[in-house]
C-alpha cells in the first residue's frame, strides 16, 4: 500500500514536470515568434491541458460514477424487460380467454339455432293439428248442417272434401 501510494505521488512529480517543461516550451517559442498562436491553438492547447488534468486527478472518480450510471441504466432496462415480458404474458392470456370466449358463443349459437329449428317443426306440428281440428269442426258443421235446401248438397261436399282434406292433413301437405 505505502509503495503504491509512492509511486503515485512519483508518477504525479514525473506529470508536472513535463507540464512546466511543455509550458515552458511554449513560452519560449512564443518569445521567438517560432509559433504563431491564434485563438484556436490557444483553446485547443487549453482544452488538451483540461482533459489531461481531469484524466490524472479525477479519472478514478469519473470512471466510479460513469460505472454506477452504467449499472443503474443496466438495472432499469433489466425491469423494463421484466414489465414487458409480463404485460406480454398477460395479453396472451387475455387472447386465449377471448378465443375459448368466440368459442363457447359459437356453440352457444348452434345450439340456439338447433333448439330454434326444433322449436318451428313442434310450431308446425301444433299449427297443422288446430288448422285440422278447425277444418273438421267446419266440415262437421256443414255435414250435419239442418237448412232445407242445401241439406243434401252441404251433407255430399262434407262427406266427399272431410276425407280429402284429412288424408291431405296427415301427409303433410298444405
Amino acid at each position: 500500500m505505502k509503495e503504491q501510494y509512492l509511486t503515485k505521488i512519483s508518477n504525479q512529480d514525473q506529470r508536472r514536470l513535463y507540464l512546466v517543461v511543455f509550458l515552458a516550451a511554449i513560452v519560449i517559442t512564443s518569445k521567438k515568434s517560432l509559433i504563431i498562436y491564434n485563438e484556436e491553438i490557444l483553446v485547443a492547447l487549453t482544452f488538451f491541458a483540461f482533459v489531461f488534468f481531469v484524466y490524472n486527478f479525477f479519472g478514478n472518480q469519473v470512471k466510479e460514477s460513469l460505472d454506477e450510471r452504467c449499472l443503474l441504466i443496466q438495472q432499469e432496462l433489466e425491469t423494463f424487460f421484466v414489465l414487458k415480458k409480463d404485460s406480454l404474458i398477460q395479453a396472451l392470456q387475455q387472447h386465449k380467454n377471448v378465443s375459448s370466449l368466440m368459442k363457447s358463443i359459437t356453440t352457444l349459437i348452434k345450439f340456439t339455432k338447433q333448439l330454434l329449428n326444433k322449436a318451428s317443426q313442434r310450431c308446425l306440428v301444433v299449427l297443422n293439428n288446430i288448422f285440422f281440428q278447425h277444418i273438421k269442426q267446419k266440415l262437421s258443421t256443414l255435414f250435419l248442417s239442418t237448412t232445407p235446401l242445401e241439406l243434401e248438397w252441404n251433407r255430399q261436399l262434407a262427406a266427399y272434401q272431410l276425407p280429402l282434406v284429412l288424408a291431405n292433413l296427415e301427409n303433410g301437405d298444405h
